[in-house]
């Protein structure tokens, strides 16, 4: 056992304190009359480290540093218990600053500075009013600023910390209020340290600034698989577009870890919901301009070497496909939409993420009493549309691979639409099948899917990875199905787990034209259908749509002023490095310049669907 300062437990020391349970999170206190003692500590401070509240309204059992015999409550639960080094190197105790709120989530430092304090330490750096995140375990601090706007010549630093006096960048020492010229870009690093007047000792740290706005979460009772744990959520933007003008936006949530198959990776996606803290209600913001919503996303894109494939893809689906009823409906959108953010994890840095909002009823504007939405997650003949090997029940969410996404409550989903939609694709007759397949699928979205999966060579999108929809089954005789893609990250010539694809050529079966997702594998059958049987040329309609749309929305321009705009963000930035080297070291695909892969596999295949299609 270490200890992080020099003095050891004292059996007399009265001066360990608590935050009440209903002040946890980044709130600001009045001051010490705000904790309670509880026991004893170290002469010159203890930090802990929130585990859980007590059922009487105080956390049940902090954590903290010492190799001291830690002091027990007549419950026998410690007080304190040992947490390791790299967890608290950064940090330092501290009971004068307690009234600034600045404490990480989840961590306080408690007790007074004496004899033995090691170094100065510093917990906040707002600069010209921005509250930095803090990287506690590296001891860094985050600076979002817009790349697009000219930042100021001169900034007002300011910092609070346990003998922090001032802080020295380069030769010159600065004090807390003071403006100084600074050049801000984004992608910098700027050394600093923190210092104190009669203590030599210095200690350094670094102020990084980001192009990409930094999203905080602490959740104090970790996170887990489908079961949504509480935390709090800050998240900075410096263009100020959450709820259309908030720099900093702060809630409480809970949140789960996302994907079942992402389970298994080290850097982990998250779903979260917004919630209001004292009623548990689900409650929406404006998360960086995108729609009003309580549900949001934050995909790791772990397997993704370019950090950018699902959002180019989606952007371009939603430049490229219209929904047949949106005239009817505006305001629907079919793909979602998201930015580039920074992560902080409970006080560490966790990588970089996009903040998207979801592919749901509410995106899609399909009726809440006769819209249905399906989503294919595994590769079933059902998902493949090839037919039924088990009858349906709405008893659960999930039959054969597939989920009901909306409705997601028992008594309200029913999959006799969707089993009945496999059924027809499966075994109608080439007549029947020509006679009322328009009736029941959107052709447009059929041929839009087509033409975009060929495109992108988007093995992993036939029969998994699909959302089939109905608007409103109550409008028609035959519910009308419209066919949505998600998770497109194994697209822009790889493969979901990374492999390269030839650009012409794919994975060298189906001359080139994807229809299924391996060369041993069942057709996905909706393509099968339109490559065998043509129904009522089908493929001279996918040739005029292709001619149509290569020059603009499915350009190569096009998917070039999109990757160049994730690229900005991602690169300039810096948190593509970043991320690089806080993940390096685990198994994963790999990092590949971002540019080179997008625009080298870059609409390969239109040359392929002209001359396959152009007969017709």
């Amino acid at each position: 056992m270490f200890s992080l300062f020099s003095n050891r437990f004292g059996p007399d020391d009265p001066h360990v304190l608590q935050r009440p349970a209903d002040r946890i999170g980044r709130h600001a206190l009045n001051g010490l009359h705000d904790l309670k003692p509880l026991g004893h500590t170290a002469e010159n401070g203890v930090l802990s480290v929130e585990e859980r509240r007590a059922a009487g309204g105080f956390i049940d059992r902090p954590q903290g540093i010492g190799d001291h015999d830690l002091p027990v409550r007549r419950s026998g639960h410690a007080l304190l218990n040992p947490v390791e080094r790299r967890s608290v190197e950064g940090l330092a105790p501290d009971d004068v600053e307690l009234a600034a709120g600045g404490f990480p989530f989840g961590v306080h430092l408690v007790g007074s500075p004496g004899r033995g304090q090691r170094a100065a330490r510093m917990f906040k750096l707002p600069i010209d009013g921005v509250t930095t995140a803090v990287d506690y375990v590296n001891n860094s601090y985050y600076l979002p600023i817009d790349m697009d706007a000219v930042q100021p010549a001169k900034v007002k630093v300011e910092f609070g910390g346990i003998g922090v006096d001032f802080i020295k960048i380069g030769d010159k020492k600065i004090k807390s209020g003071e403006n100084i010229a600074l050049s801000l870009n984004p992608g910098q690093n700027i050394e600093m340290e923190a210092g104190n007047n009669t203590i030599d000792k210095i200690r350094s740290c670094r102020l990084i600034v980001t192009g990409v706005p930094v999203i905080e979460i602490s959740a104090p009772e970790g996170i887990e698989d489908e079961n949504k744990r509480p935390c709090d959520i800050v998240l900075t933007d410096p263009k100020r577009r959450t709820n259309n003008s908030v720099l900093r936006f702060e809630s409480y949530a809970g949140i789960e870890f996302r994907g079942a198959g992402a389970l298994r990776y080290a850097k982990k996606s998250f779903s979260f919901k917004l919630k209001n803290r004292q009623t548990n209600e689900n409650q929406d913001a404006k998360l960086l301009g995108l729609r009003e919503d309580q549900s949001w996303i934050l995909d790791a894109m772990w397997l993704d070497c370019s950090k950018m494939r699902n959002r180019v893809c989606f952007d371009l689906w939603n430049d490229f496909n219209t929904l047949y009823y949106s005239n009817t409906e505006p305001e629907a959108v079919n793909a979602t939409h998201g930015y580039p953010v920074e992560m902080i994890l409970d006080g560490a840095y966790h990588g970089l993420y996009i903040l998207s909002d979801r592919i749901d009823r509410k995106q899609l504007k399909m009726k809440k009493k006769g819209g249905y939405l399906y989503k294919g997650k595994e590769w079933t003949d059902e998902c493949k549309l090839q037919g039924i090997n088990t009858p349906y029940s709405n008893s659960k969410q999930a039959w054969q691979g597939f989920e009901s996404d909306y409705p997601d409550e028992v008594g309200e989903i029913e999959f006799k639409y969707l089993s009945d939609l496999i059924q027809f694709f499966a075994a109608a007759s080439k007549e029947e099948f020509a006679a009322q397949y328009e009736e029941r699928l959107d052709v447009s979205s059929l041929i839009d899917y087509f033409i975009f999966i060929n495109l992108l060579s988007a093995y992993d999108n036939t029969g998994r990875n699909v959302f089939w929809g109905i608007y409103n089954v109550n409008l028609t005789l035959l519910p009308k199905f419209i066919i949505q893609p998600w998770d497109l990250d194994g697209t822009l010539g790889r493969t979901w787990d990374a492999i390269k694809l030839d650009p012409e050529k794919g994975l060298g079966f189906d001359n080139g034209l994807i229809l299924r997702n391996d060369a041993g594998s069942k057709y996905f059958r909706p393509f099968e259908r339109i490559m065998n049987e043509n129904p009522n040329n089908i493929k001279r309609r996918i040739y005029e749509r292709l001619m149509a749309v290569k020059d603009n929305v499915l350009s190569p321009a096009n998917l070039a002023s999109k990757v160049d705009y994730y690229k900005r963000q991602i690169v300039e930035s810096g948190a593509l490095e970043r991320d690089r080297q806080r993940w390096t070291g685990y198994s994963m695909y790999g990092y590949a310049n971002p540019e080179e892969e997008a625009k080298s596999a870059a609409f390969c295949k239109q040359d392929v669907l002209k001359l396959m299609f152009i007969k017709y």
